[in-house]
């Protein structure tokens, strides 16, 4: 007897899906005749065979059967939907995912109706999958449509693979990447201005590496202050030879060894090559700070400093010009207390002698005046006689004449030599030959021999006669000039006129015509 029973009728008998888990399971007992798809009984071989493929991958599969794009799924898909599932099953898409449904209209368009294959790499999509809530995720979407017996599309097979978190890992490293770049470029400005402000710095700065001490960098600076010698690369003993006997080597092997920095105030350094190119002496201040690595370790000494030789010479100068001013006072009291003792000693008229005293300490103050003029560097013979023929014969060059070379004398010796031809000055308006009206002054003197001579004549006075005792103004032209410029000084009497005659060396003077 042979069975002639339909094979369509018996699969229809058999369990349909075989297999495929929960969603296998839901499949079986759903109620298909309420869809389009119609009683699962009568569902076309092509149809079962497409969702026996889709219950057994591993991967998220969602197929959308008709025009409606009626949703059979996988567990792998399940899990995908959240709480969205099991609701999901064998509802019509643009339902089933109403926040996606422009996305799945471009499905069904170009793959259910069109017959064409979509492709879409993480696409980005807010669904709401847990607790309504709003889940923003990007997936890789593959669609392709699933023919009929026909070779028509029945179907639309969506391949879903979630790239979240993938996308967030390449968000991170492009944020971090983009931060890393940021961060470079603000580095590189620092670098820039950091170098920019190292290089137009107005103190010199040069920074040396390891023990042999090679300089890394050296400013403009540095480089003026010795001399414009490029010395980055080499190390100090080679660069600068001519500091290394001077202790500046052992200053940087001290800070490299302790670690502690040296400071150096007013240092006087001999250079070969320095400021403009020759050689020569500078005074600075300087620092020598350790330059610490990672590990604490110090790996190099940062030098900064000032050039302060203009300071230095002029504070030099200002002590000795106080040392000097010091003596010149104790030498201007020394001879007022001299002059004053010379004057009250013997004096019988004390107005007379108030006067004398008065006139001696103006002759002194005017050749002060002189010599503060010269900035103390000492004064000229002729401005000296000038000096004394303002003073006492009103510059009348009929009546006081001065002629000889330019003569220039030490302070020392220019004092002494204005308060004596103030006395004999004093001594020619009182007695001599500027007492009346027909008398004269000649002074004149020269150089011969490595000795000066100078002559101080009177003429057409009241006749002169030799006075019973020497007064303070003859013994201060007699001893105190002749000690002070290490010579001798003779007063004569002579009937027409007191002569006086000074002899003293050359030493003290610079001589040239008149």
């Amino acid at each position: 007897m042979t069975d002639k029973t339909d094979p369509q009728s018996i699969a229809g008998k058999q369990d349909f899906p075989v297999g495929g888990g929960e969603c296998g399971r839901l499949i079986r007992k759903y109620d298909w005749s309420q869809t389009r798809l119609g009683p699962i009984s009568k569902w076309p071989q092509w149809m079962r065979t497409s969702v026996d493929i889709c219950l057994q991958a591993p991967i998220a599969i969602v197929m959308l059967f008709g025009p409606e794009g009626v949703l059979v799924y996988n567990d792998a898909y399940a899990a995908f939907a959240g709480q969205r599932h099991p609701k999901l099953m064998g509802m019509k898409v643009l339902e089933a995912w109403p926040e996606a449904a422009d996305l799945n209209r471009q499905v069904l368009e170009t793959c259910y109706v069109n017959g064409e294959t979509l492709s879409l790499k993480e696409q980005p999509l807010i669904l709401f999958r847990y607790n309504n809530a709003a889940d923003e995720l990007w997936l890789d979407l593959d669609y392709s449509p699933i023919l009929d017996e026909t070779g028509k599309p029945g179907g639309v097979l969506a391949i879903v693979v979630e790239t979240t978190d993938k996308v967030n890992v390449q968000r991170t490293l492009l944020a971090e990447r983009v931060a890393v770049m940021e961060a470079n470029k603000r580095l590189s400005a620092e670098s820039v201005f950091l170098r920019d402000l190292f290089e137009q710095a107005p103190s010199f700065m040069a920074i040396m590496s390891g023990p042999a001490h090679v300089f890394v960098l050296a400013n403009k600076s540095y480089q003026h202050l010795i001399g414009g010698r490029n010395v980055v690369g080499l190390t100090i003993r080679d660069a600068l030879p001519e500091v290394v006997d001077q202790g500046f080597v052992d200053l940087l092997d001290k800070v490299l060894k302790t670690g502690k920095p040296h400071i150096g105030t007013g240092t006087r350094v001999m250079l070969d090559q320095t400021v403009g190119g020759a050689a020569g002496e500078r005074f600075l201040d300087f620092i020598y700070q350790p330059i610490r690595n990672s590990d604490g370790m110090v790996s190099g000494i940062f030098c900064e400093g000032q050039d302060v030789t203009e300071r230095t010479r002029g504070e030099q100068h200002l002590r000795l010009v106080v040392n000097e001013l010091n003596h010149r006072v104790k030498n201007t009291l020394a001879m007022i207390q001299a002059v004053a003792a010379q004057t009250f000693r013997n004096a019988n008229d004390l107005p007379q002698a108030q006067a004398a005293f008065s006139a001696r300490i103006l002759a002194l103050a005017r050749a002060n005046d002189l010599l503060t003029g010269e900035n103390w560097e000492g004064a000229s013979l002729s401005d000296i006689v000038a000096g004394v023929s303002v003073a006492h014969a009103g510059n009348q060059p009929d009546r006081f004449t001065a002629k000889g070379p330019v003569v220039r004398l030490s302070p020392k010796a220019a004092l002494s030599l204005s308060m004596a031809m103030h006395e004999l000055a004093t001594n020619a308006v009182k007695y001599g030959a500027l007492s009346n009206d027909a008398g004269r002054v000649d002074v004149i003197w020269g150089v011969k021999d490595g000795r000066m001579r100078i002559e101080w004549r009177e003429s057409g006075g009241p006749p002169v006669t030799a006075p019973g005792r020497r007064g303070f103004g003859s013994r201060l032209v007699e001893r105190g000039l002749a000690g002070e410029m290490g010579g001798k000084a003779d007063i004569t009497f002579e009937p027409s006129g007191v002569v006086c005659i000074i002899d003293a060396p050359t030493d003290l003077y610079e001589g040239g015509e008149q």
